[in-house]
């Protein structure tokens, strides 16, 4: 129901009176005939029906208006806009900036007045106000944005939230998350783009004194670890007979010497994401043949599949190129991935690492029949300390992911999930084949320290 204006209701009301008097008045017989008293009687039930339909009628339509609900008015939207501590600013469909709120200023140490109603192009050739470079952006790629804009390409402009993306630099105080919504028309057609900024300090003094928290944890551990490790070693050596005591001893000191094994892994992977988080990581990389770093690594754990009930399959054609790796690093990713699969996959499972050439890398994927991880989390479970979805025999640590992943980004590789073709999911990574070229020197043991 429209909001009418009261005059034009009221006459309304008054003509619709009318027709009801006449249409009454003229059933029960009219007043100029001779039945008048009749006719008169007609007329006055004929106006109280019009009063009774009409006044009541007035009350209902007040009633509905007043407890409909009210739009947002326009100076509450603005006042809800610029109250929030986190710093917007809203891009329209032609490239400007239509909107923003008084927090860039102190997150992003530019004005309104020197913003709002330009263009993002006249914002970029001013190279005072380093306008991209306060954004987190490079000129290019906010000025494709820009484009991308006017040009209506919402397929280009996506969802994106990005964390503690933007550190402090020359033009910013503080370290950054940045957000970039697009927006939507009601035919969802690309109406702007929202971009919202918001202070990680907290976040970030908090992740930094975990990182030193565990790191101490880490360092207090390897030396008892190793001690145990070089125990175990001793008792299996003495323990080296055919009788039935030797042998019982072997054998547990061997599945106690994997359980060792793997919690060394664990505590020099929490180490290593440490040190390539700083960028103190050297390669020792040299010409190496994948298919034995990757059995060396599946005969660490076949005691565990064995266990589990799960096949383990090598299949890398004998043709393959050597790679140019630190070989300990990248057996370290096998032991990750595998163990990440046999998590995962049910017993009487398959576990595969298949490998092949193509070109300049070498592509691996190390492949489980287990649940799958659904496309939402494929890129989050390489985040440090997540954890991937579905059931587990056993929960990680949530770091063995992340190390996969600094460890073959700093080969020159890339690493991601992709959906196993017989079930399951498939983890895929590249290392680059070896040119032939002198590697440089590199001191394993000081590496260790």
């Amino acid at each position: 129901m429209t909001n009418q204006p009261k005059p034009l209701r009221r006459r309304r009301a008054i003509i619709a009176a009318i027709l009801v008097v006449l249409v009454v008045g003229f059933i029960c017989g009219s007043p100029l005939q001779s039945s008048w008293r009749y006719g008169w009687v007609g007329f006055c039930v004929g106006l109280v029906v019009a009063l009774t339909m009409t006044a009541p009628h007035e009350r209902f339509s007040t009633a509905v208006l007043s407890d409909a609900p009210a739009a947002p008015s326009h100076s509450f939207l603005q006042a809800a806009f610029k109250s929030t501590h986190d710093a917007l600013i809203l891009i329209d469909r032609g490239g400007c900036v239509a909107l923003a709120n008084p927090a860039i200023e102190h997150l992003l140490g530019i004005t309104l007045e020197q913003v709002v109603g330009r263009s993002v192009e006249s914002l970029l050739e001013d190279p005072s106000l380093q306008f991209a470079e306060r954004l987190g952006f490079t000129p290019d790629t906010l000025g494709s944005l820009a484009l991308d804009l006017r040009l209506g390409r919402g397929e280009a402009i996506r969802f994106q939230e990005d964390r503690a993306l933007m550190e402090p630099c020359g033009v910013r105080h503080y370290p950054l998350g940045r957000t970039l919504a697009p927006v939507l028309g009601d035919a969802g057609e690309l109406t702007g783009l929202l971009l919202t900024f918001v202070d990680v300090t907290p976040e970030q003094g908090m992740r930094q004194r975990r990182e030193a928290l565990y790191s101490m944890i880490v360092h207090d551990l390897r030396g008892p670890l190793t001690a145990i490790n070089t125990g175990f070693k001793l008792l299996s050596e003495i323990a080296s007979g055919d009788d039935p005591v030797s042998q019982a001893v072997s054998n547990t000191t061997a599945m106690s010497q994997s359980a060792l094994n793997k919690l060394m892994t664990l505590v020099n992977s929490l180490l290593d994401v440490t040190k390539f988080q700083n960028g103190g990581v050297d390669l020792c990389c040299e010409p190496s043949i994948l298919s034995a770093v990757a059995s060396a690594a599946m005969d660490s754990v076949r005691l565990v599949a064995d266990e589990m009930r799960i096949e383990m399959r090598l299949a890398m054609p004998p043709d393959l190129p050597p790679v140019s790796i630190d070989t300990d690093l990248i057996e370290r990713v096998f032991l990750n991935l595998l163990d990440n699969a046999l998590k995962f996959t049910p017993g009487e499972g398959l576990v595969t690492i298949v490998a092949r050439d193509e070109g300049s890398m070498v592509r691996v994927e190390v492949r489980d029949s287990g649940p799958g991880i659904p496309d939402d989390d494929k890129q989050r479970v390489f985040d440090l300390f997540s954890q991937g979805p579905g059931v587990a025999r056993r929960h990680g640590s949530g770091i063995g992911l992340t190390f996969c992943k600094m460890v073959i980004e700093a080969h020159g590789g890339r690493i991601w999930i992709e959906d196993n073709p017989a079930g399951g999911a498939a983890f895929i990574f590249t290392l680059p084949v070896d040119d032939g070229s002198e590697h440089a020197p590199c001191n394993r043991a000081a590496r260790s320290l």
